[in-house]
């Protein structure tokens, strides 16, 4: 048998792992396996159909076409065929040993057909043996060949039915698209079943059955599933689907469109595998049983009233904001509910128990909400406190609703220790599981005298020892006597030395915090306790003096470092030091004044002015008074007219102010001078340049453009830093000369309410460098930066994702022409 096949042509189609053959004899041949070839392309056969029809491994991934060349190279399934065939023709030439058959050839029907016999070869035994065929063996009657015999042992028991062989069966398509699956087969609309919604089958069955009647019955049921569709691989059962069958069926003439709801699958189908399905109809929707619960009617209405006879309605027709629900005290029944629904405030919790009201009228709609206060009679009705949980479904005037209530635990008792307050006063053992104060009123009370026993009888020694732990002199802990059935009723005081043992009973030294209420005689108590920490590690306190003045010098009491005391120096007495002299830097906050000299050897500041190099006022402060030729108003130094000065540096006059007003600024005749001279009011220089005596000041606009060579105040060097604010538009318009930091209003940040993307940035100018700042509103928004934005190595890549509790900010500098993106910045 040759190992290659190739007779006839094939069809093949682009997608589907169907191929079929003109002229092929694949059953017949044995062919069981192998690789299939056609085209410069190669596939693994997964099974053989019959002899014109085989299915690959998986869909064909080449170029579809009809009457094509093939070849099958089946060294595989034949591989595979033979050990088979030789394990079984041992077992037959043993059984037929035993039985005294000796077979005298083996070989195929061709084979046996070319011997030649004649009559003297009777019984002549040919063994037939042929991948792909049962054995059986033949005899020469002398003229003629007798069989086939088959070649069998003894019956062996009935075997048990294939597991899910049940059911009508079809072949699966791997395909998804919403259209005929063809006769006898079914697809989803997923080749992931887990994911699939719909089902696309045929209404005949891949044995030729027509189902439509029964595919339609699938949707008799009343109820919103219709019931279970299982799917099993016909010979793996292991590989299965099951699905809810939900919605209406869609007749597409010869197939159906069914909804699905997947509910559990495991295996995997492939292209081609038969399938048997089998549905389970859901039964339908029972008779509604009678209410366990009392039912009333709902009412859109909200006024603070009866609402009728068996209704109900809420302080609120949105439910998310009801506080208050008034219901009548007959139910929808007639009978009296009022003692029932008084009971809900029983609960000595905040929460008094949870309210589940469920509609009987229409399905799928309620609601839960916790019941809180008081229940009040309004009068033929009763008004609950609530607080929403959640609803579902849609309300409706008229709608019937079973009210189910859950009530809630009673409050637990308080912890701590229980004794019973006695009023009196003396120092004395207050008697077994008592305590007393040393005085009636709370303000004027030094100790509690507490009994070593409970209320219980059980001792609390270690307990009452323990208040005075604390390493903490005059605060040991806050102790807090609490009524036991209102701890709203307390007096709540300070340890504020050691306990005493008072022989039976304790003498507890305090002094008085806070309390509310009266503590009556035999009020039950509890007795809580919050210890002070240890007093820290340092070597003692500071103690100052019981009392000072204000304005004092405060100066040390001894050598220790720790008493301080009131030296009796008013700071402002102290007389002013003649020439003084400060190696340091020194700061006046105030104003200075000086009728004498001030000399620097550093830099000097006056505001935000430094002077470098040492500066010598070698006039008085007064200079800038109208006796010099200047007047200072409104924060402005104004030349008065008349007046002449000229500035030197060195012997050499650089600047002169005439009496007019008009300056003259020298040419620069050293490296010392070489400033850029300023033109004031635009004069042009001749010679010396004369200008108007006004310091113009730059904006912080013209500061930011660079427009303008003028000086700078300090208010516009702040201005100029401040945040620039952007304007939100789906891409975000960036202007450089507005500023140095952007985001948003107020140096905020820019909230996006949508995802946005930030535009190329105009007006660049070399060597600018800030921060754009983003936050995100409602949700969290992504920004995507234009190309002109050029990331760094390194920094993070976009888009970025702002949520709405973060703040995120873009670093930059500019270089030359270029921005560069210099860091992502995340703040929470």
């Amino acid at each position: 048998m040759t190992l290659i096949y190739s007779d006839g042509t094939v069809s093949v189609t682009n997608g589907d792992s169907i191929v079929s053959g003109t002229g092929t004899a694949w059953a017949v041949s044995g062919i069981a396996g192998g690789l299939f070839s056609c085209n410069g392309l190669s596939v693994p056969i997964a099974s053989v159909t019959d002899d014109s029809t085989l299915v690959l491994a998986y869909a064909w991934p080449g170029d579809s076409g009809a009457a094509q060349i093939y070849a099958i190279q089946r060294e595989n399934s034949v591989a595979a065929n033979i050990v088979d065939v030789y394990d079984k023709l041992s077992q037959v030439l043993r059984q037929l040993a035993l039985a005294g058959i000796h077979p005298s050839a083996v070989g195929t029907i061709a084979e046996r057909n070319a011997l030649t016999l004649g009559v003297s070869d009777k019984d002549f035994i040919f063994l037939y043996l042929e991948i792909g065929f049962d054995l059986a063996f033949y005899r020469w009657t002398g003229t003629a060949w007798q069989g086939p015999f088959a070649v069998k042992g003894a019956d062996g028991p009935a075997g048990q039915s294939a597991p899910g062989a049940s059911g009508y069966r079809f072949r699966y398509s791997a395909t998804t698209a919403a259209a005929d699956p063809g006769s006898g087969k079914l697809r989803f609309n997923n080749a992931t079943l887990s994911a699939a919604t719909a089902l696309y089958l045929s209404e005949t069955t891949n044995q030729s059955q027509g189902i439509a009647a029964y595919i339609a019955a699938w949707f008799g049921a009343g109820s919103t599933i219709k019931g279970t569709l299982r799917l099993i691989k016909e010979l793996d059962p292991s590989v299965f689907a099951i699905f809810n069958i939900t919605g209406s069926l869609t007749d597409n003439g010869t197939w159906d469109t069914v909804t699905v709801a997947h509910l559990a699958s495991a295996g995997v189908l492939v292209d081609n595998d038969l399938v048997r399905i089998e549905f389970v109809r859901t039964g339908d929707i029972g008779n509604t049983g009678p209410a366990a619960a009392p039912t009333f009617t709902y009412s859109t209405t909200t006024a603070d009233a009866d609402p009728g006879s068996g209704v109900f309605r809420f302080d609120n027709a949105t439910l998310a904001s009801v506080t208050k629900v008034f219901v009548d005290n007959l139910n929808a029944g007639g009978s009296d509910s009022s003692a029932w629904l008084d009971s809900f405030d029983d609960a000595t919790s905040v929460v008094k128990g949870v309210l589940m009201l469920q509609c009987t009228t229409t399905v799928g709609v309620g609601g839960a909400f916790y019941v809180t206060g008081t229940v009040v009679n309004g009068t033929g009705y009763r008004k609950l406190s609530l607080t929403p949980i959640a609803t579902w479904g849609v309300w409706a005037n008229g709608q019937t609703y079973s009210w189910i209530f859950t009530r809630t635990g009673d409050k637990g008792d308080p912890t701590g220790y229980r004794q019973t307050f006695s009023t009196a006063t003396t120092d004395a053992d207050p008697g077994n599981g008592s305590i007393r104060a040393n005085n009636a009123t709370f303000a004027s009370v030094t100790q509690l005298f507490a009994d070593n026993l409970d209320a219980a009888g059980a001792s609390i020694t270690s307990f009452l020892d323990g208040l005075d732990d604390s390493t903490t002199m005059a605060n040991r802990g806050t102790l807090r006597l609490s009524n036991v059935a209102d701890p709203t009723i307390y007096q709540e005081y300070i340890v504020t030395g050691a306990v005493v043992d008072g022989t039976g009973y304790r003498k507890i030294p305090v002094s008085p915090v806070a309390y509310a209420g009266s503590l009556t005689n035999g009020m039950a108590l509890v007795l809580t306790f919050a210890r002070t920490g240890n007093a820290g590690a340092g070597t003692g306190d500071v103690v100052g003096p019981a009392a000072s003045t204000a304005g004092r010098i405060a100066t040390f009491g001894d050598g220790t470092g720790k008493l301080i005391g009131d030296s009796g120096v008013d700071v402002s007495s102290l007389a002013p030091k003649a020439s003084p002299t400060f190696t340091t830097s020194v700061t006046i906050a105030g104003t200075l004044t000086t009728s004498g000299t001030i000399t620097s050897n550093g830099n000097m500041s006056f505001g935000s002015r430094t002077v470098t190099n040492g500066y010598d006022l070698t006039q008085h402060l007064a200079l800038f008074s109208t006796a010099y030729g200047f007047s200072v108003s409104s924060n402005s130094l104004n030349h008065v007219s008349g007046n002449a000065h000229n500035w030197y540096s060195g012997t050499t006059n650089v600047m002169s102010l005439d009496s007019t007003g008009h300056l003259t600024v020298a040419t620069p005749t050293s490296g010392s001078h070489a400033a850029t001279k300023t033109y004031v009011d635009g004069l042009t220089a001749i010679g010396t340049t004369t200008a108007r005596g006004t310091l113009e000041i730059a904006t912080a606009a013209e500061f930011q453009a660079a427009s303008a060579s003028l000086a700078l105040s300090p208010d516009q060097v702040w201005s100029a830093a401040a945040v620039s604010p952007l304007t939100e538009a789906a891409t975000i318009a960036v202007n450089m000369a507005a500023g140095l930091d952007f985001g948003g209003a107020a140096n905020g940040v820019l909230a996006l309410t949508a995802d946005r993307a930030l535009g190329a940035p105009s007006n660049v100018k070399s060597g600018q460098k800030g921060v754009l700042w983003f936050g995100a509103s409602g949700a969290t928004r992504n920004l995507t930066l234009n190309a002109a934005w050029n990331l760094c190595t390194g920094v993070e890549g976009g888009p970025y994702a702002i949520l709405t509790t973060g703040i995120l900010g873009v670093a930059y500098v500019v270089r030359g022409t270029t921005v560069y993106v210099t860091g992502i910045l995340r703040v929470g």
